[in-house]
């Protein structure tokens, strides 16, 4: 095969189209998790201490001839880190429920890339895997289903196409692999593997730091935690194999004895149950804030967009038999 047919399928692969429900719920569940993590900073009176300038916060990238071009502009000053703070609070919701779609996802992403200037210290991994993931939503269709912006549309008598680039979801799902990956082999320390004893899991939950409980209570769990440091491990280290999985998966023709053993013992499905697992066993044992919520959140582009709408339809024919007879675009 020759370098331009290489090239071709290359760029057939990129811009194939798929209706945009994974994208449009990935952007509901990161909206909600960015406004969830604003809105707990508020409450708890956080805000000015992040990201305000000295005295009154660590926002000291604010200052100096570096400052980001909000502090150029309005003055490196708590009042305008306030500013930032706000136009993040208000723009997050509406991103998530998808109104004005655009230009909420412009200034969500434009205020929290401005407060991560403000206090570079503070800006959490988490915080810049899900600024991407806004930019990355930003230049998709995600706001053409289960948005407010979609049912307008439609009222309007002008609704959304139903199939958009499959790109940004392949991108995304892509960014997810590379996290755990990268992850996993970034724990240098020994008691996440086998020559020490998987007991990583047990230091974390003795850490009054990070864990939800007191110091000795893994000990009574034993061999639990470490059974959890283990299949942590094999489920960060195997994320890039599940692009292929998933090929496999959604692809009966292909992959011949292997395709046919992970089909068979749903290996797919597996590893996505171990992975809410593990986030949500992370959410109930240590306080990490928004991470886990923030993980999961990107979980519906790691799904075909037909699995993710059988699923909801399924869950309408549970609770409501009459709503399961509509139409799949009827919400927008």
């Amino acid at each position: 095969m020759t370098a331009s047919a290489y090239f071709e399928r290359w760029v057939r692969f990129w811009d194939q189209r798929e209706p945009p429900t994974s994208l449009g719920a990935t952007r509901a569940l990161v909206g909600l998790a960015l406004f969830g993590d604003l809105a707990q900073a508020l409450c708890i009176g956080a805000h000015t201490a992040a990201f305000a300038p000295p005295p009154a916060g660590i926002g000291y990238g604010a200052l100096g001839s570096n400052a980001p071009w909000a502090a150029r502009v309005f003055g490196g000053s708590t009042e305008t880190a306030h500013l930032l703070f706000y136009a993040a609070l208000l723009s997050a919701p509406l991103f998530a429920a998808g109104l004005l779609f655009r230009v909420s996802g412009l200034v969500l992403a434009t205020a929290l890339t401005e407060l991560a200037q403000f206090a570079p210290d503070g800006d959490r991994a988490i915080d810049k895997l899900l600024r991407l993931v806004v930019i990355v939503l930003l230049l998709s269709a995600a706001g053409n289903r289960w948005s407010l912006d979609a049912l307008i549309r439609r009222r309007l008598g002008r609704p959304a196409p139903s199939e958009a680039p499959a790109w940004p979801r392949y991108l995304l799902f892509a960014q997810l692999a590379w996290v755990y990956f990268s992850a996993a082999h970034n724990r240098s320390g020994r008691a996440w593997w086998p020559w020490g004893g998987f007991g990583a899991v047990s230091q974390i939950l003795g850490d009054p730091h990070v864990s939800r409980f007191a110091p000795g209570f893994a000990a009574k769990l034993t061999p639990l935690p470490q059974i959890a440091t283990a299949l942590t491990m094999l489920f960060e280290m195997s994320a890039p194999v599940m692009i292929l999985v998933t090929f496999l998966d959604r692809h009966p023709e292909h992959g011949g004895r292997v395709g046919a053993f992970v089909r068979r013992f749903h290996v797919r499905w597996l590893w996505l149950t171990l992975g809410v697992c593990l986030h949500l066993g992370i959410a109930l044992s240590m306080r990490l804030g928004v991470f886990p919520f923030g993980i999961l959140a990107l979980y519906p582009v790691l799904l075909h967009p037909e699995e993710l709408e059988r699923a909801v339809h399924w869950l309408r024919a549970r609770l409501s038999p009459r709503a399961a007879l509509a139409e799949p675009n009827r919400e927008g």
